[in-house]
């Protein structure tokens, strides 16, 4: 009996092999990818989560831009530069375009270059769009501008911010 149970016991050791078993093996292949997901979700995003933030702060100001213009009764409008916008109203009694501060801003010009956000504004002159009293988008001079839009650009993807021609809608 002792040398049967010494040779099945011999031989059930040959048979065991050392190494991980599928279960194993699986689940450290989903830890490995969840991980990788997670790293490469976070260095991926930081342009498009900029570039998001950017056009919603712009988004704000413009409808700020629109409603101080219909509250107002004067022509109010944001001017823009590659990197950067300011918020001015028209001075009826000084004939002269004012500066004016932005909601949430220290001042009246908000800057992208932090964020490595660009712009361009087809639409009116190119460099700013104006808001009439009645909250219509319009040239400087106060003609309707055909669906003015601003195309905000960082890490190669681009967002873009239409304004309804009559309505002054910004969706």
């Amino acid at each position: 009996e002792g040398t049967l149970m010494n040779r099945i016991c011999r031989k059930n050791n040959k048979n065991r092999q050392h190494g991980f078993t599928l279960l194993e093996v699986i689940a450290v292949i989903v830890i490995v990818s969840v991980l990788a997901a997670v790293a490469v979700s976070r260095f991926a995003s930081t342009s498009s989560t900029s570039l998001v933030a950017e056009t919603d702060i712009l988004k704000a100001h413009l409808r700020y831009a629109q409603y101080r213009a219909m509250s107002d009764a004067m022509p109010w409008r944001l001017s823009f530069s590659t990197t950067t916008y300011s918020l001015s109203y028209y001075d009826e009694s000084t004939s002269q375009w004012k500066s004016s501060t932005l909601p949430n801003e220290a001042s009246g010009t908000h800057s992208l270059e932090k964020a490595g956000v660009t712009l361009t504004v087809a639409g009116g002159d190119g460099s700013s769009i104006y808001f009439n009293e009645w909250g219509n988008p319009v040239n400087a001079s106060n003609n309707l501008l055909s669906s003015p839009q601003i195309v905000l650009t960082a890490g190669g993807k681009t967002q873009t911010i239409s304004i309804t021609t009559n309505t002054g809608f910004i969706p």
